[in-house]
């Protein structure tokens, strides 16, 4: 706090720490919707970094990517994630195949090490 306040000035006192309150809740609020905004560009930039190394995100669900969309852009967070994600239905393999991969990661409960 720069400015000196005369402690016999309570009344000053009390408006500075006041004053001074109110600038630091505004800088927070305006770091947190500063963060908020680049969130969600940030999350999808790191998946296409993983996808760079070979690890992608696997969608073993039956939604198709339409209902995969819908449901995950209900949350701003993921709204640019689900380009990258992959569908195990749309995967060109049998269908034991993929029954196989969803009993084997427990329908996403479980994963590999």
């Amino acid at each position: 706090m720069s400015a000196i306040v005369n402690i016999e000035d309570p009344e000053g006192l009390i408006n500075t720490l006041q004053a001074r309150i109110k600038l630091l809740e505004r800088q927070i609020e305006n770091e947190r919707q500063d963060r908020a905004a680049h969130r969600p560009m940030e999350i999808g930039e790191a998946v296409k970094r993983l996808r760079m190394h070979g690890v992608i995100p696997l969608h073993i669900g039956d939604q198709d990517r339409a209902k995969l969309a819908e449901e995950l852009t209900a949350n701003p967070l993921f709204a640019d994630v689900v380009d990258q994600v992959w569908l195990l239905s749309a995967a060109p393999v049998r269908p034991e195949v993929k029954d196989a991969i969803k009993i084997a990661a427990e329908h996403g409960m479980n994963r590999w090490n």
